[in-house]
């Protein structure tokens, strides 16, 4: 799994009560692997409140279509009502009429699958885009960025949007002095791993971290960190 962060602009048409609209969104992306040598391990690092990119390559036609069956499934299971969207790559590959049917073969197979609902995973999206730098190439990337930040600002978690939430600070000191501890593990080649008692004896040792005091808290504190991809917290 490759992880990187980018930083984009929310939309103007975004307008919540709490500012969001006009400021920066941060993503943590997680590439990962799509070989089936690494599905086993895949169903570790899903985790709700996330933004899903199935990509699949129209050149594959649709023998590579019933893999997409294997993560949506994966994900329905361990992200239930999930955000998904499902991207066809090389498009410039393909002649307008193959992609087309091959878009609507994507569909088609969802709803014969089961998916797309509250139930499993939400899919508002399919399309495909090409890597290409010709102009009209690079502006099917930009309208899939569109609807990337579209559909983040969209998302809900238990009924909730997942942007524009309030945070404690205490939670941001916390995300922080991990960030710069998983850099540190990093740099002397450790395993960024933890045990519960370690995280407490961290958290009591940032000041501004006070008010995590009980397991109440501590769950919330952890809870919130898994689900923005921060930290992968295994309970048991």
């Amino acid at each position: 799994i490759e992880i990187s962060k980018t930083k984009v602009m929310a939309s103007d048409s975004m307008k919540k009560p709490f500012g969001v609209g006009g400021r920066v969104i941060t993503f943590h992306t997680w590439d990962f692997g799509g070989q089936k040598e690494y599905y086993a391990t895949h169903q570790c690092f899903i985790t709700p409140a996330t933004l899903y990119l199935l990509i699949f390559s129209l050149q594959n036609g649709e023998s590579g279509l019933d893999e997409l069956r294997v993560w949506l499934g994966n994900i329905s299971a361990r992200a239930v009502g999930s955000t998904v969207l499902i991207i066809g790559t090389y498009l410039d590959k393909v002649s307008e009429q193959e992609c087309r049917r091959l878009l609507e073969e994507v569909n088609n197979r969802i709803h014969r699958w089961g998916f797309g609902n509250e139930s499993t995973v939400l899919i508002p999206v399919i399309t495909a885009v090409s890597c290409e730098q010709d102009a009209e190439w690079r502006r099917t990337v930009e309208k899939l960025s569109e609807a990337i930040v579209r559909e983040a600002e969209n998302m809900k978690y238990k009924k909730k949007a997942v942007l524009g939430q309030l945070i404690p600070n205490s939670y941001f000191e916390l995300m922080e002095v991990i960030n710069k501890l998983k850099v540190r593990y990093e740099k002397e080649h450790r395993i960024a791993v933890v045990q519960e008692e370690e995280l407490w004896g961290i958290i009591r040792g940032i000041t501004a971290c006070d008010d995590i005091d009980t397991e109440f808290q501590f769950a919330a504190a952890t809870d919130l960190m898994h689900n923005l991809g921060i930290i992968l917290h295994f309970k048991e």
